[in-house]
């Protein structure tokens, strides 16, 4: 085995890594809607974007689809424990409610670390400009996200003393 190759061993076993660990990814790039095997609009907008080579297409999609049937237990468990929630309503059971919480977190939790993993895996993928192009992107959408939440701004319509509608309605 030539130098080069063995150099390039590490990050192609982090990848493999990346994208296996990647594995109970939320859905496909595209939302639920799009079929499995099927390429969306939204992951091709994306793809022409960062001008990725055929290469890296197919293995982004191979993130996507790596773990589609873990990530829909973990959205049917949630389901099923938001149901209990409201179950417990009529005849509310303080042990069972904390399992159930206790039991949706962990979940949220291994959702969360699914999905810093995946990001991982994507960028590991890129190559450097093609990652200037995808932080750009994630900054905008991050400025698109943030408007319109957070504490409203004194319009003037509500007198000195009086808050705006919603204030204090707890």
């Amino acid at each position: 085995m030539d130098k080069n190759r063995i150099g390039k061993l590490p990050l192609a076993l982090s990848l493999c890594t990346a994208i296996l660990a990647a594995g109970a990814l939320a859905g496909h790039p595209d939302g639920p809607g799009v079929a499995r095997g099927e390429v969306g609009p939204r992951f091709e907008k994306m793809a022409e974007k960062l001008s990725l080579s055929e290469e890296q297409r197919a293995a982004w999609q191979a993130l996507f689809d790596s773990g589609r049937e873990a990530a829909a237990a973990d959205r049917k468990r949630l389901r099923a424990i938001h149901q209990s929630l409201r179950d417990l309503r009529t005849d509310f059971d303080q042990a069972r409610a904390r399992e159930l919480t206790e039991e949706l977190g962990a979940i949220q939790a291994r959702q969360a670390l699914r999905r810093a993993e995946h990001q991982a895996a994507i960028y590991q993928l890129l190559e450097p400009e093609q990652r200037e192009r995808w932080e750009a992107a994630a900054e905008r959408r991050q400025g698109r996200e943030q408007r319109g939440h957070g504490p409203r701004a004194h319009d003037g319509r509500h007198g000195a003393d009086t808050p705006p509608r919603g204030a204090g309605d707890q």
